[in-house]
């Protein structure tokens, strides 16, 4: 593993404990790290906003590839112990943390992202077009809310789940999209099924709008799935973007659930690539992550909660 410090300098020697953590409902993946202040270390006068570059072997291959890039966003040293514990951020920290206001036309996602990109002059790499209208409007805020907002309401009209990440450059993947799929058992040192009915939706009721507050609101329809096995729990959808029994129809497909239906797993080896919104097999059976920790010292291990695609879209994508 290599630790680059500003692009040129190889810090990984002082290193003493680090993990990385990421979640689908994030945005700026997250890296804790503690160095040993040697003098070496106190001589590069590490600050905020120092890049740092992590870079390790692809699991099952020799091959380099890196992991995490981004920025310093917190040091604090511990005089007693010697030692320097950083909190870094991938460079998307800044969509997360900023706020602006916008007012956009009927445009798509991918749109969207485009044009705050561009006015934060924040280079785009692999938005792929996501072919779903969105309705115009006027949105103040976090950035990071703005985006997020946008993708649940791509997934409500019958679109794609996608997750946003920053390497060198912008990206937005769909959700299981990484061309490895990694087979955990192999590496399991703990698992747990959870399945329950918790969360459940198998009916939704999508409301017009009223006309005044003394009248009963108009409903489009009512809408089921599975009721007729586990029973009727039903949500109630009312929104002013849905015009029409077809919008309707898609707004309740997008609420529709099983109840839980995930892994939590634990592995004695760390695979570092693996990324919230990535598609995992545990025992043959497809999953997506939820979110992961990896712990790369002292020893390698990994942590994670992965869903069905179900679970995931009616947990994470439904507004």
């Amino acid at each position: 593993m290599q630790i680059i410090l500003r692009n040129k300098i190889s810090i990984e020697n002082a290193l003493e404990g680090m993990t990385l953590s990421d979640s689908i409902d994030g945005v700026a993946y997250k890296c804790s790290m503690k160095l040993s202040e040697a003098k070496a270390i106190q001589d590069l006068k590490i600050k905020k906003a120092d890049t740092v570059q992590i870079i390790d072997k692809l699991y099952g291959a020799n091959k380099d590839e890196t992991i995490f890039n981004g920025i310093v966003w917190g040091r604090n040293k511990n005089h007693k112990t010697d030692t320097l514990d950083l909190t870094l951020k991938e460079r998307n920290v800044y969509i997360e943390s900023s706020e602006d206001e916008y007012v956009f036309k009927e445009s798509t996602l991918d749109d969207r992202i485009r044009q705050i990109a561009k006015d934060w002059n924040i280079p785009i790499g692999n938005i792929p077009k996501t072919g779903i209208k969105l309705e115009k409007c006027v949105e103040k805020g976090k950035l990071q809310d703005m985006i997020r907002k946008f993708i649940k309401e791509t997934v409500k009209k019958g679109g794609k789940m996608y997750v946003l990440r920053m390497e060198n450059k912008l990206n937005l993947y769909e959700i299981g999209s990484n061309k490895i799929v990694y087979d955990l058992e192999s590496i399991m040192e703990d698992a747990t099924d959870v399945n329950s009915l918790e969360g459940a939706v198998t009916s939704v009721k999508v409301l017009g709008k009223s006309k005044n507050e003394k009248s009963k609101t108009p409903v489009i329809g009512t809408y089921k799935k599975n009721d007729k096995v586990f029973g009727t729990l039903q949500k109630i959808k009312q929104d002013d973007k849905i015009k029409n029994v077809k919008d309707a129809k898609k707004a309740a497909e997008a609420m529709f659930s099983d109840g839980e239906d995930m892994i939590k797993f634990s592995g004695v080896i760390d695979i570092s690539t693996i990324r919230a919104g990535d598609k995992v097999k545990f025992y043959g059976v497809e999953y997506y992550v939820i979110d992961v920790t990896h712990s790369i010292e002292p020893h390698r291990k990994m942590t994670l909660n992965a869903g069905s695609k179900q679970y995931v879209k009616g947990k994470f994508f439904n507004e």
